[in-house]
């Protein structure tokens, strides 16, 4: 867990960065290389607000997950990932308008299987409840044996285009 720092021209090379909390951190001119697992980028936390005149809102300017391996990632707080590079590599997609696609595709929900609603309404909850209006993707977290595969790379194909 880090306490709002602010990562300016940083390069986190050959990181291996597993089950972390970036909550108060901001990130300007970063380069992640190697492999990220289970952590979680905030856009704005008020708390770290409090007796902190330093604290600096997470705009992720000019970052790059190029080079990055990742999986499980999690965003909150209005964290604007419109301008980050990713790998380029087909289950990586990275969702701008998030909160508008995934309303529509609630609105569509009982047109699949109980899996992929299961998928859609978690979505939802994330752009709504944490305030989210990008979002990025392994589409390999979401996809296993249970999943109805066509269905699944429906809502993603959906999700992606602009």
């Amino acid at each position: 867990f880090f306490a709002s720092p602010q990562f300016t021209n940083v390069e986190f090379v050959n990181c291996n960065l597993r089950e972390l909390d970036f909550g108060g951190s901001s990130f300007e001119n970063c380069l992640f290389k190697g492999k990220m697992s289970y952590v979680l980028f905030k856009g704005d936390d008020p708390t770290f607000k409090i007796n902190n005149s330093e604290y600096k809102k997470n705009e992720m300017k000019n970052v790059s997950f190029e080079k990055l391996d990742f999986q499980t990632l999690a965003f909150s707080d209005n964290c604007n990932l419109e301008n980050i590079k990713i790998m380029s590599n087909p289950n990586y997609i990275l969702v701008k308008g998030f909160k508008r696609k995934i309303t529509e595709l609630n609105q569509l929900r009982n047109q699949y299987t109980t899996e992929t609603i299961d998928f859609i309404e978690i979505q939802y909850g994330i752009a709504h409840e944490r305030n989210q209006n990008s979002y990025l993707f392994n589409m390999e977290d979401w996809i296993d044996e249970d999943s109805n595969l066509a269905e699944m790379i429906e809502v993603f194909n959906f999700l992606k285009n602009e």
